[in-house]
């Protein structure tokens, strides 16, 4: 009889316990810890996605970057998802060079970094500065007499160690592959060597003054980053440029310097 009351005393503990929530109850920490789990993969996801800034954030960006670069172009602003910093800006610089610049959360510049996806070159290709550029240009222009460089950069794809986009005294673009002892290992006529490509040659002297000139006059405070023939018909010139907004967009001249047309974006990015 005693048997027979402890198993309907238990059995009646049970169904309080059921009725209670109590068994529910003893097992939240199981699922608490797996609630927390999932929110944390969540979250880590996230940040592996970069959102573009706006509003008082965009602000604040703008203005740390702005304050430490001066005459730059911010031309996009994001959150860092790659770890580290908080946010980053990418920026044409007052000399036409491009960069990346990183920032905590307090809006305080932790690096600086030139190339990479805030370049133009893209890829593994970073713009050559300083001595190393002196040298690269040097060695180019002693075997291209009359040439115009373009760009210097390192050579992602191999074999060389740096290259050099350049424009030829004869209006041909070529792109000069050097070693790492500044010795002319190729010369490639074509392809990336003329940043407009086609039969577009880049505008100098006095004709590059009045498409500047023109073009200035009718976007305040944009960058021109490039002027050349247009090679495609149609107009005489074209020039690509930032606009103060940071977007992008070609601009296309007559033979009198009268803009014809504003085009949106395009092949702009130098």
């Amino acid at each position: 009889m005693n048997n027979v009351r402890k198993i309907a005393a238990g059995a009646t503990l049970i169904g309080a316990l059921i009725g209670g929530g109590a068994l529910t109850a003893m097992a939240l920490p199981a699922n608490a810890a797996t609630t927390d789990t999932s929110t944390a993969a969540s979250d880590g996801s996230s940040n592996m996605k970069e959102t573009e800034l706006t509003g008082d954030t965009a602000t604040k960006v703008k203005d740390a970057v702005l304050a430490a670069n001066a005459g730059a172009t911010v031309n996009r602003m994001e959150t860092e998802g790659d770890g580290g910093a908080a946010y980053e800006a990418r920026i044409t610089k007052a000399d036409g060079s491009r960069a990346t610049v990183k920032l905590d959360a307090n809006f305080t510049i932790t690096a600086t970094e030139t190339g990479g996806k805030g370049g133009r070159g893209g890829g593994n290709e970073t713009e050559l500065t300083g001595d190393t550029a002196t040298k690269v240009k040097d060695a180019v222009l002693a075997a291209n007499a009359g040439a115009t460089v373009n760009r210097m950069e390192t050579e992602g794809d191999g074999g060389a160690a740096y290259e050099a986009q350049i424009t030829k005294a004869d209006g041909t673009h070529a792109t000069v592959k050097l070693d790492a002892n500044f010795t002319i290992t190729a010369t490639e006529t074509g392809g990336k060597g003329g940043r407009g490509g086609g039969n577009e040659t880049e505008l100098t002297g006095d004709t590059a003054t009045k498409v500047k000139d023109a073009v200035l006059a009718a976007n305040a405070g944009a960058t021109v980053n490039r002027m050349e023939t247009e090679g495609d018909g149609g107009a005489a010139y074209e020039a690509h440029i930032t606009k103060a907004d940071g977007t992008h967009a070609t601009v296309k001249l007559d033979a009198n310097f009268t803009i014809t047309a504003t085009e949106a974006g395009g092949k702009h990015g130098h």
